[in-house]
């Protein structure tokens, strides 16, 4: 548990006073070590200011008096100011440094302000530092009292002190006391009244310094603590604008006058109007630069405020378009124009066309512009304007008219240009940048998808046919174009998985042949091109049995099956050439890839090349583990290839390429495979699970801690369920007793579908192409479920309601497939959707339109059985009973012919997000000590629910922590031997309890914080289950910065009999974006006694 700056508020003032009392020098000619104690000390009161203060259970759990952490903090100041009083000028100044950081940070919202106490005596050592007649002094203990200015504007002997300082005759004395003065302002409507006079007669004397007068223009911008004074002091600055007409006094005028504008939303117009006419074409590059600074601060207020005249946007046009204007500038203006286009861009019917479409030729032209910054902003301006005008008929054609422009971008990337002085890092990430903003225009505009891709491959392919050897820059030339067509590939890949068509298919085999003809190209990369369509042959071959397929479409089927072969053994062959040149790192990713798009032919050849190539024990075994699930899950595609007679085991052999570590797949004849019923087909697949089962074992044996692995582990597993599940439910729908053993089955692949979604949120920091993969696992464990279930709900049995078996269903099919939601509606005979199913749409990927595909199919067969069981009679009943479960034969058949892929992350073994509980009651100090409890009264606990192992990358931020304590008169530990009990009660066994535990604890703890209606910080629940009593209690977290929440409960144990209980506990974590997160226990459950004699 991660000690609180509370908790270190007195050892932090006393290392400041050890620090303040030493003279020793840290090093020559540099400060001693007071002044390294003092800039110590800063950061650590900025953590005391960002922490809530301390709850009594928090006081308890470490170990505090209340309020002692505001007595350290106090002290601490008090030090400080003493230091500042009598130190020498290091001190000083660092001491305002530490002042001036937590002055920021309070203005930036990130501290929240407390109480300060001793407020007379700070100020009295200030006071005393003022009262000396060294000038630098005195303007330090100015600047000083400005940072405090929140408890220093009451004291009416500093405000006259800081008042009377702007007549001195000393500048940096004026100057300390305008900042002074400012941040007095900025809290005192009537200082900022007499403040305001008084500068009006410092900045139009004559006599003024013009470095006091540059301090006075900055104060101006603090003259507005309500709208009121804003709009007095606004008036007086405009006065001052006429009578300056050095740029810089302006300058600094009209950047105080904005920000004073931007607090009464009635001068916004004016300060537009006032700001735009000084863009004319006599304004210095400073001043253009200044004035759009001004607009950009004024929009980050919300486009709303600013008005959006013809004016405005001819001048950011002129801006735009003039070739003398600094390019640093001329992209401020584009920024202000897109904003102001994106959000606040009227109805244009009611626009001039015409000169709208000069905008849009302006920003066009820009495109072309050499500045990489210019080019990148005027393609986003049209990629969002084109979205906006599509409907408008004068503009229909600029969606196609911006996708060309893109393409024609990212081409000339590739044309080689060795003189053109950019870097190869620059050229890449634009590369990588027009392509996502492409992809972009394929999600608005899908209709343009082939379209896009045509005159992509065609202008790559008329690069790959020139000839670039002996080229002068071939190498920096190659070197980019094998970057820039990886980036490409992945484009490619995410528009075939949005438009599975024809025509896209038949133009990326065109572009996969001219990659592979290109002589520049590395293996690598013509690999990753070889097994572009592979998820979209496998698409065509899979979800469909061979009966409901016309004879024109098996044709087609053969056709795929025979470019599916081709690309294969096209891949392999370049794997094998990449070993021969012992590229492993390509290697390694070329296997990756292989196996994240499905491809277990290519997989399972490339981990099992490169297991021995190794020093490290640990990656020697993780690549077996791969290589033996990889051939596994070969055995499964094999059948799939083979039941249409591609003849693949007979190519590879012939192409002289072998598996290793396996010799003993033999053959897979087109008989075997075609025969769903006979004992060889059973036989392979109990081979394809063991083998699965097989690679996660090897994983546990290289296990350092608990917690490597994991993902990989549980992933594995699960497979080999689903897969052991499916073998059980062939072997039971041969026999003759096939509906007594259905339940439990069914029963058991709805486990498994909640284990995969358990499984999917329990990895926070998991990419969301991964977390899509494993969510459509999800899905096929409920179809497979819901199927099996269905011939016990035709014969209405009561073992299994509607509801059991179809609501998961629906509820992850929900805002994915509307009309097979429809029909699973209809069977629960519901006519509106419950609130519990509101769910993030997802795209329909080859994993989604692959399992859709067969949900649909069995849920419009269900249905018409469903029909067809109403009204019928006892004789009838048992013929539609075979024909549910002949049903589940076609369903199994068509699931199986879903290729799997593995999710990306699994390929990145790295700590398991999770979390950690420390529970105190009022008789432990210890996390790990045993609490004990009288018999039948309550246990009182205060926990610290600490995450662990988060990323600093994480994409999303953690808002609130939840937590279910759960305990059973089942977990008296008392029971067990000595042995047992020693392993029971050691602190941290990553899984004390096991995966159906937590899906179970995970399912309440869910369906707890989705409950709207009861929001209490915690609930209290006693139920009778068949081990006995039980208990749960759900208890909310505040986060701190720390990832860290405190809060306290009630444990209801008084039914309980004396005895040793271990209490089993699940936590998960709300995003920033109402997401629901699973967080893993990393740590065992507190342990309680209840004994009748609490001293003994």
């Amino acid at each position: 548990m991660e000690i609180i700056p509370a908790a270190s508020a007195m050892n932090w003032s006393i290392e400041l006073e050890r620090g303040l009392r030493s003279k020793k020098p840290v090093a020559m000619l540099l400060p001693g070590q007071s002044v390294e104690a003092i800039l110590q000390i800063g950061p650590r009161l900025e953590q005391l200011s960002r922490e809530p203060e301390p709850t009594m259970a928090v006081c308890n759990m470490f170990g505090l008096v209340p309020g002692e952490d505001r007595l350290f903090a106090n002290t601490i100041l008090l030090r400080l100011a003493e230091a500042f009083r009598s130190g020498d000028k290091h001190m000083k100044v660092s001491v305002l440094k530490v002042f001036l950081s937590r002055r920021k940070m309070k203005f930036r919202g990130k501290s929240k302000p407390r109480v300060v106490a001793n407020q007379v005596e700070l100020l009295r050592k200030v006071k005393m530092a003022f009262n000396t007649e060294d000038v630098e002094s005195r303007a330090l203990a100015l600047y000083l009292l400005g940072c405090w200015a929140d408890f220093a504007k009451d004291s009416a002997e500093i405000r006259h002190m800081v008042l009377s300082t702007l007549s001195s005759c000393h500048i940096l004395e004026v100057k300390a006391s305008l900042f002074a003065a400012g941040c007095f302002s900025e809290l005192s409507d009537d200082f900022a009244n007499v403040l305001l006079q008084r500068l009006l007669n410092l900045l139009t004397s004559d006599k003024t310094h013009s470095a006091v007068i540059l301090a006075g223009i900055r104060a101006f911008a603090k003259l507005g603590p309500t709208p009121l004074s804003a709009n007095r002091a606004y008036k007086r600055g405009l006065k001052l604008v006429e009578q300056y007409s050095d740029e810089n006094c302006l300058i600094p005028l009209l950047i105080s006058l904005s920000q004073l504008s931007s607090k009464s939303t009635l001068l916004i117009s004016q300060q537009v109007e006032l700001l735009l006419s000084f863009l004319t074409g006599k304004a210095t590059s400073l001043m253009q630069a200044t004035v759009l600074k001004c607009l950009q601060f004024i929009l980050a207020g919300g486009v709303c405020r600013i008005p959006i005249s013809a004016n405005l946007l001819k001048r950011l046009v002129i801006m735009i378009d003039e070739p003398k204007i600094s390019s640093p500038v001329q992209c401020r203006a584009l920024r202000i124009l897109h904003k102001i286009l994106l959000y606040g861009l009227p109805n244009l019917s009611g626009m001039d066309m015409l000169e709208f479409g000069k905008l849009l030729t302006v920003i066009e032209t820009a495109t072309q512009s050499p500045i990489t910054s210019k080019r990148i902003l005027a393609v986003q301006i049209l990629v969002d304007l084109s979205g906006k005008v599509n409907e408008v008929s004068e503009f229909s054609g600029l969606p196609q008219r911006v996708s060309s422009t893109i393409i024609d971008l990212f081409t000339m990337l590739l044309q080689p240009l060795p003189d053109s002085g950019r870097l190869e890092s620059e050229v890449k990430e634009e590369g990588q940048h027009l392509l996502k903003i492409l992809l972009l225009m394929v999600e608005k505009h899908p209709n343009l998808t082939v379209w896009m891709l045509e005159k992509t491959f065609s202008s790559i392919e008329y690069l790959l046919n020139k000839q670039i050897v002996g080229f002068e820059g071939e190498e920096w030339f190659s070197s980019v174009t094998m970057k820039l067509l990886v980036f490409l590939h992945k484009f490619v890949r995410a528009c075939i998985e949005k438009r599975n068509e024809a025509a896209l298919s038949n133009q990326v085999k065109v572009l996969i042949e001219h990659i592979q003809e290109s002589s520049f190209i590395n293996y690598y990369t013509r690999t990753v091109y070889s097994l572009l369509l592979h998820s979209c042959f496998i698409s065509c071959l899979s979800g469909n049995d061979d009966k409901d397929i016309p004879s024109r479409d098996k044709d087609v089927g053969k056709s795929f099956k025979k470019c599916l072969v081709d690309q294969e053994i096209i891949a392999l062959e370049l794997a094998k050439k990449m070993l021969e040149e012992k590229e492993y790192w390509f290697v390694w990713k070329a296997g990756k890839y292989a196996a994240t798009c499905g491809s277990w032919f290519m997989a399972a050849f490339i981990f099992g090349e490169i297991t021995n190539k190794f020093q490290s024990k640990v990656c020697s075994w993780w690549l077996k583990s791969l290589a033996e699930f990889a051939h596994s899950e070969w055995r499964l595609q094999l059948i799939l290839l083979e039941k249409h007679g591609s003849g693949l085991t007979n190519l590879l052999k012939m192409k002289n390429i072998t598996i290793p570590l396996r010799d003993d797949l033999g053959e897979i004849s087109e008989e075997i495979a075609s025969n769903f019923h006979s004992a060889s087909y059973t036989e392979e697949l109990v081979a394809a699970y063991s083998g699965i089962r097989s690679s996660g074992e090897k994983l546990a044996e290289i296990l350092i801690s608990n917690q490597d692995f994991f993902f990989q582990r549980w992933f594995l597993n699960l497979r080999s369920q689903v897969l052991e599940t499916v073998v059980d439910l062939l072997r039971i729908l041969n026999s003759d007793s096939a509906m007594y053993f259905l339940t439990k089955r069914s029963f058991q692949l709805k486990r498994l579908a909640q284990e995969y979604d358990l499984l999917a949120t329990s990895f926070i920091d998991m990419d969301y192409k991964s977390s899509r993969t494993v969510t459509f696992l999800a899905i096929s464990c409920s179809l497979l479920a819901f199927s099996t279930g269905f011939p016990l709900l035709i014969n209405g049995s009561q073992v299994c309601s509607n509801s059991m078996l179809i609501q998961p269903l629906l509820r992850q099919l929900w805002n994915i497939d509307h009309e097979t939601c429809s029909d699973l509606m209809l069977l629960l005979g519901l006519s509106e959707p419950e609130s519990c199913f509101h769910l993030q749409s997802r795209n329909q990927t080859f994993e989604a339109r692959e399992i859709i595909k067969v949900c649909s199919y069995a849920v419009k067969r269900y249905v018409g059985l469903k029909k067809k069981s109403e009204g019928e009679n006892k004789k009838n009943l048992g013929q539609l009973t075979n024909e549910s479960l002949q049903l589940i034969f076609d369903i199994l058949k068509r699931w199986l012919s879903i290729p799997s892929r593995v999710p990306n992350y699994f390929f990145y073994p790295r700590h398991c997000v999770g979390s950690e509980l420390f529970a105190f009651n009022n008789d432990t100090r210890k996390p790990d000590a045993t609490m004990m409890v009288l018999p039948g009264c309550q246990l009182s606990l205060s926990l610290c629910l600490q995450m662990k192992n988060i990323p600093s990358e994480l994409p999303v931020k953690i808002t609130k922590l939840y937590c279910i304590l759960h305990s059973s008169t089942s977990f008296d530990m008392s029971k067990l031997n000595g042995e047992s009990k020693e392993k029971s009660q050691s602190q941290l066994r990553f899984q004390d309890w096991t995966i159906d535990e937590m899906v179970d604890l995970n399912e309440k703890l869910h369906h707890y914080v989705s409950e709207t209606a009861e929001n209490t910080k915690h609930r209290r629940k006693r139920d009778d289950d068949n081990n006995g009593l039980s208990i749960n209690s759900f208890v909310c977290f505040e986060l701190n910065e720390r990832r860290q929440g405190f809060s306290t409960c009630l444990l209801d144990v008084s039914a309980f009999p004396m005895g040793c209980y271990r209490i089993k506990w699940h936590s998960c974590c709300i995003d920033n974006h109402g997401s629901y997160w699973s967080l893993l226990p990393l740590n065992s459950g507190p342990v309680f006694t209840i004994h009748k004699c609490i001293g003994k």
